[in-house]
């Protein structure tokens, strides 16, 4: 057009194709390079630096960086499909979203936290800082906390009983009240 160079078609789709073994198509720009779609919006851009971009109704939803990628929006697996992330070289897992189902993290290739169906399993210790607090409960009405010269344990809706595996009680504390201690079923 005097300006830029076109290709221009409007018979149909137009194709760009390589019918050999092997054969390959290289597009080569000096700056940057964009895929529009009809309505003008890009759908893909490729950066001079080396960045890649993706759009979905002209908003940027996927980017590489030299760090790594950023996403925009959800990351959605689809039906039936989990999604796992493992190292660079495959392997390590590094974690599991299992469709329907558990979350799963790994440390060094050992899974340390899951997910189930009643509640979550810990493999290893739960490390804490100072003055942090464990709080149990609905209400958070159970605590254990650490305040970096004590140790507390806390109820504040109830009394607080300690006993062996079989149920049998060996001490209770009442809350603004008594501590009793029990021996062979007896205070």
């Amino acid at each position: 057009n005097g300006t830029n160079s076109v290709i221009d078609n409007n018979t149909g789709d137009l194709y760009i194709e390589t019918t050999g073994s092997g054969d390959d198509i290289f597009i080569q720009s000096a700056d940057d390079f964009t895929l529009k779609v009809a309505s003008g919006n890009e759908a893909i851009k490729a950066i001079g630096g080396g960045a890649v971009e993706l759009y979905h109704a002209n908003a940027k939803k996927f980017e590489t960086t030299s760090q790594g990628v950023k996403v925009a929006g959800a990351i959605r697996v689809g039906n039936s499909v989990d999604l796992r992330i493992h190292n660079d070289d495959g392997s390590e897992t590094l974690a599991n979203f299992i469709n329907n189902g558990a979350v799963e993290l790994y440390h060094n290739g050992t899974k340390k936290f899951e997910t189930d169906g009643n509640g979550i399993t810990v493999q290893g210790n739960i490390n804490m800082a100072t003055d942090s607090t464990l709080q149990l409960g609905v209400g958070n009405d159970f605590r254990l906390f650490h305040n970096g010269t004590t140790n507390f344990i806390r109820s504040t809706n109830g009394n607080i009983h300690i006993d062996n595996n079989s149920g049998v009680l060996n001490a209770k504390f009442i809350p603004a009240g008594a501590s009793e201690l029990y021996f062979n079923s007896g205070k």
